[in-house]
C-alpha cells in the first residue's frame, strides 16, 4: 500500500479489505508506505528519498519494502529447486 494515511479509519478499512479480498490470489506485501511530505519534497528536489531524507519514515518504509521483495524472491527461488 502506498500513500497510506494510517490516521484515518478509511485507510485502515481499505487496507483490510484489500488484504481479505485479494491476499489469497496475489501477493499483498506487509509494508505500508505512508503518505509523507518528505517524499513530495524529495521528488521536487530531484533526489531520491534516500538522498533527501534517509532517516524519514517514508525512506525506512521503502527500505523495508525492498527487503520484503528480496525475501519474497528468495522464497520463490527456493520453491523452484
Amino acid at each position: 500500500m502506498t500513500l497510506a494515511d494510517l490516521n484515518t479509519n478509511l485507510t485502515k478499512s481499505t487496507i483490510e479489505t484489500i488484504r481479505e479480498s485479494f491476499g489469497k490470489n496475489i501477493r499483498v506485501f506487509d509494508t505500508i508506505i505512508p503518505k509523507a511530505t518528505k517524499a513530495s519534497e524529495a521528488s521536487i528536489s530531484g533526489k531520491s528519498i534516500y538522498a533527501y531524507a534517509k532517516d524519514s519514515k517514508v525512506a525506512l518504509a521503502y527500505a523495508n519494502l525492498t527487503k520484503e521483495l528480496i525475501n519474497n524472491q528468495k522464497v520463490k527461488a527456493q520453491r523452484r529447486i
